[in-house]
């Protein structure tokens, strides 16, 4: 067992951190004028679209790995008792 703690509450934080991270990216592409990713260049529709696809599929895994977190903790406290 470990000390790490993975919450689903904490999901909301996360969105937070990928908007102001993309906010960030968004800045520096229209300031220099050149991408930080070849794949978002913020010209098209595409790469909105693409980076809230990103935060889905993150989303969705953070969420996986904290329900595995949930289930394996659960088994350890049984064999303990």
């Amino acid at each position: 067992m470990t000390n790490t703690v993975l919450r689903t509450h904490l999901v909301k934080p996360l969105w937070c951190l990928y908007f102001f991270y993309n906010l960030v990216n968004f800045c520096v592409t229209k300031y220099t004028g050149e991408a930080i990713y070849p794949f978002m260049d913020w010209k098209t529709i595409q790469t909105p679209l693409i980076l809230l696809g990103m935060m889905l599929a993150f989303t969705i895994i953070y969420i996986t790995m904290c329900k595995i977190d949930e289930i394996f903790k659960k088994k350890l406290v049984k064999q303990i008792k």
